[in-house]
């Protein structure tokens, strides 16, 4: 079975190729993890991938390409899987929106229940967020709030002029949050 013959967009599937790669497709986007023998990974049967053996591996990791094209435009790195950095030009309204779709749409839609419970355990291991040298003049946007943030740094985003507490999960007391070589920025709740 070829990877590209899923007909639907939110068709999950695992197929072992040739190569001995697993290979698994959720809403359009790839994933690949080499595996350990022709039918295991990490010890778990493949053959089992309906029961409750395959929620307890992670294969979505930061170097995951999967999660990685998941969480663009932001990113992890390997070092610190706890912290979400958003960074650069292409980070703006839009993206934001469209990432928040993503993940809304795959957690709400009827992908399995192992890769639901593995996105939302990845999301909820990320405390930190970084948002730095980015085009947003206004952040407003609920995607935030699926993170149980502690620490919020802001650095050098000319453009933000307002940040409203809502788009955050408040009921995680925030630590540490930072505005740092920034102009006026206007922050309410």
């Amino acid at each position: 079975m070829s990877p590209h013959s899923a007909s639907s967009s939110l068709v999950v599937f695992i197929s072992l190729v040739s190569t001995s790669i697993l290979s698994i497709k959720v809403n359009g986007m790839f994933a690949v993890t080499e595996i350990n023998g022709s039918n295991r990974i990490d010890g778990v049967d493949l053959n089992d991938v309906g029961g409750n053996q395959i929620d307890r591996i992670d294969i979505l990791d930061c170097r995951n390409v999967f999660f990685r094209r998941l969480l663009w435009p932001c990113g992890q790195r390997c070092s610190r899987p706890d912290k979400l950095i958003c960074s650069g030009a292409l980070v703006d309204e839009n993206t934001l929106r469209k990432l928040e779709n993503r993940i809304r749409n795959l957690l709400n839609s009827e992908s399995p229940r192992w890769l639901r419970h593995i996105v939302q355990r990845r999301l909820k291991r990320i405390k930190r967020l970084h948002i730095e040298h980015t085009n947003l003049s206004e952040l407003n946007n609920p995607l935030f709030r699926r993170f149980n943030l502690t620490g919020i740094v802001f650095l050098s985003n000319d453009f933000l002029h307002k940040i409203h507490l809502s788009s955050f999960n408040t009921k995680i007391a925030l630590n540490d949050f930072r505005l740092e070589n920034m102009k006026v920025v206007l922050v309410e709740k």
